[in-house]
């Protein structure tokens, strides 16, 4: 199927303009959440990375995961890839 008035709008929710009246077809909104690239690129500190390795003695990667990213406000994909990266060294 093709759609012959498909058109796709992205940007802040602020750069988004009024559209026309004459809207053919249906119309869909996605919204996301902010962005977190600044919280992403956080590195872990040497007392988190200790911490880590202690925790993955005794628990899953993803026990370890799930805890070490509430307590210390991480994303989980940088302390899931720190696991996989020490994991791989032993």
């Amino acid at each position: 199927m093709t759609k012959l008035h498909e058109n796709f709008i992205r940007g802040n929710v602020e750069s988004i303009k009024p559209m026309s009246e004459n809207l053919k077809g249906e119309l869909t909104i996605v919204i996301s959440s902010k962005n977190k690239e600044k919280h992403d690129k956080k590195i872990l500190d040497e007392s988190v990375k200790i911490e880590i390795k202690k925790m993955l003695k005794k628990y899953s990667h993803k026990d370890v995961v799930e805890f070490i990213s509430k307590k210390e406000n991480l994303s989980k994909k940088i302390i899931y890839n720190f696991c996989l990266n020490f994991k791989s060294r032993l």
